[in-house]
């Protein structure tokens, strides 16, 4: 059993994560949080409701698999566990937590997007509303930070493989 030291263990998982592969998932995933916190406050979008959110959702990862295509899937099938950590990690951070409607009958003004940082049951999120300003603080949507990033971590691990 050969023994590493810790720093170039971490060096050598730093470097497998800043390969482009990993880079690449991190930003089509990006994507896929942005794109579903802004249809989720969109006032255009009210009409969906959150069953329309999900299958939204599953649309958009069906795409992200049709685009990437069986090069990714196959590297995450070697490390199930670990993809399905990740996925359970981002799933997560980019639902809406409290699962409930949040109904602003008082707010009036105008209304715009509103991109602010938040703390949440989770720690530090990223908050998103599209209503007026007196009433953009009471029911954002959040995407969590502190469970994307663990997500992110698991999904990196499970496209990278170990360099022997």
């Amino acid at each position: 059993m050969t023994s590493t030291p810790i720093p170039s263990q971490i060096r050598e998982r730093v470097r497998r994560y800043l390969s482009l592969r990993v880079l690449v998932l991190w930003s089509a995933l990006t994507v896929l949080v942005v794109v579903f916190a802004y249809v989720a406050v969109a006032p255009r979008f009210n009409h969906v409701g959150a069953m329309g959110l999900a299958l939204l959702c599953l649309f958009l990862i069906g795409l992200f698999r049709l685009n990437v295509g069986e090069r990714v899937e196959t590297m995450l099938s070697e490390k199930w566990e670990v993809s399905l950590l990740g996925v359970v990690f981002f799933g997560v951070a980019a639902l809406p937590i409290p699962l409930r409607a949040c109904f602003g009958a008082s707010c009036s003004g105008t209304r715009e997007l509103h991109v602010f940082y938040d703390w949440s049951l989770f720690g530090p999120a990223i908050a998103v509303s599209f209503a007026a300003d007196l009433c953009a603080h009471l029911c954002p949507h959040r995407v969590q930070l502190l469970p994307l990033t663990i997500g992110y971590l698991f999904l990196a691990e499970a496209v990278t493989k170990e360099q022997s």
